[in-house]
């Protein structure tokens, strides 16, 4: 059971991932809670409405996401926290860059889909 639990968030994450690549950030506004908190490695926090424009700003452009799981474990019956590793390469305000850490993530079963509730990063170091 846990594996398969591992396997169904790797598949959501990595659908989130590809939709960030993508820009396609309406898609990713309907993974995320309207609560939802994300705490980035730099110590900044976004609620959706921010990390949402943050996304839509451009100030971003993502190049590559590799995000991998490590452990999916169900909390409560609509609950799971994930934790993985994820390297980042991306150009942020015109200079290209590469980003990296760990990240702890709270997925919330919503409805008929499971949604992004809370998220916090590490840097790698």
């Amino acid at each position: 059971m846990t594996g398969d639990l591992l396997a169904m968030f790797q598949a959501i994450e990595n659908r989130r991932v590809a939709c960030l690549l993508d820009g396609d950030f309406d898609a990713v506004a309907g993974m995320l809670a309207d609560t939802l908190i994300f705490g980035h490695s730099t110590g900044l926090v976004d609620d959706k409405a921010s990390l949402l424009a943050s996304y839509r700003s451009g100030g971003v452009q993502y190049l590559s996401i590799d995000s991998r799981l490590a452990q999916a474990v169900r909390l409560a019956e609509h609950v799971v926290l994930t934790s993985g590793r994820i390297a980042i390469r991306a150009v942020v305000n015109g200079t290209e860059g590469a980003f990296g850490g760990q990240f702890m993530a709270v997925w919330r079963r919503d409805d008929d889909a499971w949604v992004l509730q809370a998220l916090q990063a590490t840097n790698a170091r």
